[in-house]
């Protein structure tokens, strides 16, 4: 194993150390949906595509 080898081996080790040790803050459930207000019972948004929706409008505050 090379030198470029071990660097490439170090860092796939580190991302995966990275994304294994993230936190990701939980949402309440509110009785609402996250995106769109609607009412819901134990579910934080209507479908994938209001939870696609919410995470889009987040995205631009998480990489400030």
């Amino acid at each position: 194993m090379d030198e470029v080898d071990q660097a490439s081996q170090a860092e796939q080790m580190r991302l995966a150390q990275l994304l294994h040790s993230r936190i990701r803050a939980s949402l309440p459930l509110t009785g609402l949906c996250h995106n769109c207000c609607a009412p819901l019972k134990d579910v934080h948004f209507c479908d994938a595509d209001c939870r696609d929706d919410y995470e889009k409008r987040l995205q631009p505050h998480l990489h400030r």
